[in-house]
């Protein structure tokens, strides 16, 4: 079942991004030449089953000239094809005509929409929308526009997919066998542009997420997708201590069993010799509220912005080491996932992760210090980041993150992680809120520790030969035959197949050379009806004593802590004392720093 997409002589950026969004997205794609779809569309040739055309007048009227389809073509395509797909609608007389013969005299025209107007999501039709219906954000831009009905016919069979203000901004109906879609946007992103995590989701709803909505909605099995959603609260930098700034943990504990949450804590190895006997016996009771992972090291200024290689190896094996230790005082496991201090990292620190065994990391930037290719368009597609050669995926601030944000993580099979501090217990009505609006549009979302979604994070899809493709972001995890009969697996994990240093083990065993498709880069294997099989990509690393810091950076990074913890646990709730310790704090990195 293909995605069809007419070729032209004529190059046109709408079929061009349409093409690139779809394939990224997983669908089947074929170009064919107008004319022949048309030729065939009036013989007794047919289209693949459960086929989409997709048309765009632009293009319609460059190849055809200025004659419009004719009411028999019409009728013959929405016979022939499963889906029409109508877009890239703009204010033409040509658009108006076409709109009209395609749904049957029931659209009569494309508008202006009103600027500056949000999008709206009527609730109800979770079928094409999913996690964003019943939301209304953003506002229109110039390249939007609305479908004006005939007002004179009653449109019972024409619905409204979105809107803005009122009108119908994406519709579908029926006729014959088809049903078609028609988009009232002058264009599609391009997915190669550049991006941030920090754009509003409203500034590409209409280009990206609309036509994503329909071909998720028209090829469920080809669109990647996640059987299981997952999220986490990630609070950086306190001790385990019963109290810390404004966050304690009994409290904690208690507003997670009432809203039905997990609690990460971004823990600095730096401490691991002063967390309290019941904070950590706290912890080991409730694994299944609370969890620890790394929050750098020593946690100095960029810490992770470090490109020597060697020393960031260093960096890894002192925080592995001190968390080893924490571990046999507290029986506490720390998840080797790494939440970077300040937001900041290198290329080099992704390399390192790798070689040290980590899952991946978490952060709120979404590139590196001082690069100048930031991330594209795409990338905010996948659940992880993943052309800095290591999984980095990405989490926002309590405060910062929309209800267009869930929704964007839930279609996209995308980790929910919230990132927080000490304050965030503060005003903790905003956080509660926050997790009931998660609650509501993904009942079923599963709170769990950042390793396990981490691991949960594969996506899956069903290839035209019916083979189950599985895409990781995890250096380990598991797949199981949930159906009567035996499936092929294609497993493509992250970063590709192990590099020298690194060995793959299948159900603890490494045998590469039965499982490998000759020139090819991803795993193939079969699974029996009910069986597993589980996966553990990891490297072999040279043995590298961690080094005590020097006595200067020693003393630097101990002032850091106690200033960073006084700040928190006093200073924080006095407005001016507070600037003035961090005055302080200035000075003193000057001093130690020179």
């Amino acid at each position: 079942m293909p995605l069809i997409v007419p070729l032209s002589p004529y190059k046109d950026a709408t079929e061009r991004n349409l093409l690139a969004l779809a394939e990224s997205l997983g669908i089947e794609c074929v170009q064919e030449p107008l004319k022949q779809i048309f030729a065939s569309s009036s013989g007794n040739e047919s289209a693949p089953a459960n086929s989409c055309l997709v048309l765009n007048p632009q293009q319609l009227k460059r190849t055809l000239g200025d004659s419009i389809l004719s009411h028999d073509t019409a009728a013959r395509l929405c016979s022939q094809f499963r889906f029409l797909m109508i877009c890239n609608l703009s204010l033409d007389p040509y658009c108006d005509q076409l709109v009209k013969i395609l749904s049957g005299g029931l659209l009569r025209s494309v508008e202006m929409a009103r600027t500056n107007r949000p999008y709206e999501v009527p609730a109800g039709d979770d079928g094409v929308c999913g996690p964003f219906s019943g939301l209304a954000f953003g506002t229109a831009g110039a390249g939007d526009f609305v479908l004006q009905a005939d007002p004179q016919r009653p449109l019972p069979a024409l619905t409204s997919i979105t809107s803005i203000d009122g009108r119908p901004h994406m519709a579908r109906m029926r006729r014959g066998n088809a049903e078609l879609f028609f988009l009232a946007a002058s264009e599609i992103a391009d997915i190669h542009a550049p991006a941030s995590i920090k754009q509003p989701v409203g500034e590409f709803f209409s280009t990206l997420i609309e036509p994503a909505m329909l071909l998720r909605y028209m090829f469920p099995e080809q669109f990647w997708h996640q059987k299981e959603h997952y999220a986490a609260l990630i609070v950086d930098d306190p001790p385990l201590w019963p109290d810390y700034g404004y966050l304690n943990y009994e409290r904690l504990v208690g507003l997670m069993d009432q809203h039905g949450f997990h609690t990460c804590t971004a823990f600095i190895p730096h401490n691991y010799r002063r967390s309290a006997a019941e904070t950590a016996k706290l912890f080991s009771r409730r694994r299944d509220r609370l969890s620890l992972c790394f929050h750098g090291n020593d946690h100095t200024g960029a810490e992770f912005g470090e490109h020597n290689p060697a020393k960031l190896n260093q960096i890894l094996k002192s925080a592995i080491s001190r968390m080893d230790q924490h571990r046999a005082g507290t029986s506490l496991d720390c998840d080797r996932v790494m939440v970077f201090p300040q937001g900041i990292f290198s290329r080099e620190a992704m390399a390192a992760l790798r070689r040290n065994n980590f899952l991946a990391a978490i952060n709120t930037e979404d590139h590196p210090a001082g690069a100048t290719d930031h991330i594209e368009l795409g990338d905010l597609l996948q659940p992880a980041v993943l052309k800095y050669g290591f999984p980095l995926f990405l989490r926002k601030p309590v405060e910062r993150i929309n209800p267009e944000d869930i929704a964007f993580n839930l279609f996209f099979s995308k980790p929910i992680f919230i990132g927080a501090h000490h304050d965030s217990f503060k005003q903790v009505e905003t956080l509660e809120g926050l997790v009931e609006r998660i609650n509501s549009l993904c009942p079923a979302i599963r709170w769990s520790s950042p390793a396990t979604a981490i691991n949960g994070s594969y996506v899956t899809r069903r290839s035209a030969a019916g083979v189950r493709e599985i895409r990781t972001y995890s250096n380990e995890g598991s797949l199981e035959n949930q159906s009567e009969c035996a499936v092929r697996f294609s497993l493509d994990l992250t970063g590709g197949l192990p590099l020298e240093q690194q060995r793959l083990l299948l159900n603890g065993q490494c045998d590469l050379n039965s499982i490998v498709e000759p020139g090819d880069s991803r795993i193939s294997l079969s699974l029996a009806p009910g069986k597993r099989c589980s996966f553990d990509v990891s490297h072999d690393d040279p043995a590298t004593t961690s080094r005590e810091l020097h006595i200067g950076a020693a003393i630097a990074s101990f002032c850091r802590r106690r200033l960073s913890e006084f700040r928190d646990n006093y200073l924080s709730k006095s407005p001016g004392m507070l600037l003035t310790a961090k005055t302080l704090q200035r000075r003193m990195q000057g001093l130690l720093n020179p």
